[in-house]
């Protein structure tokens, strides 16, 4: 009994603090008005606070999911070129941009789906969510682990409480751009 009531003390304390970086990411991405910054920040901070190998946001661009920030090891090697995948279609994330729905894999090697960033990738597992506003898909914010079995459903729900304030903050970005590059185009007729 004791040690039953050790374990679930310790995944309370696990789940408190998750939803305490859940709160604490979401209020520091609201303030961010610049897409690129802002999509650089959510993967350093998810990185960084979760400790997971990979994290990557894509976003869809016509009929292909493109990866517009990452942190990890692919990451840091400046002639890194992620691949792009069709939406809908291959990878996982690729899958989770056309269904609109998370996929959690416990191990890549299982899944047909899996694409490696790169030739080097330790992933063992990955979890992908999308980034919905309203039920349109704009992208997937996408997390992997180099130990199998890395993710459960308490991981599944604070990435999908993050994708939420993530695709917000994008598109209050996004439209903050734009009404500043309207406005300066109004000015400049002037």
């Amino acid at each position: 009994t004791a040690m039953e009531n050790a374990r679930l003390f310790d995944g309370e304390q696990r789940r408190a603090e998750q939803f305490r970086v859940i709160s604490e990411v979401g209020r520091h991405i609201t303030s961010i008005l610049d897409v690129d910054g802002l999509m650089d920040e959510i993967v350093r901070l998810i990185k960084e606070t979760f400790g997971y190998y990979v994290v990557g946001i894509s976003l869809i661009e016509g009929e292909e999911l493109i990866v517009k920030a990452g942190s990890g090891p692919p990451f840091d090697d400046p002639e890194f070129q992620p691949p792009r995948v069709t939406v809908g279609g291959e990878g996982i994330t690729g899958w989770v941009a056309g269904a609109g729905e998370p996929v959690l894999v416990h191990d890549v090697s299982q899944d047909p789906r899996y694409i490696p960033l790169s030739s080097g990738a330790k992933t063992r597992s990955e979890l992908s969510v999308p980034l919905k506003i309203k039920e349109a898909v704009i992208g997937v914010l996408n997390v992997e682990s180099d130990q199998l079995n890395a993710f459960d459903q308490s991981d599944l729900a604070v990435l999908q409480s993050l994708a939420s304030q993530a695709a917000i903050a994008l598109e209050n970005a996004r439209l903050y751009e734009d009404v500043k590059s309207r406005l300066s185009q109004v000015i400049a007729l002037q």
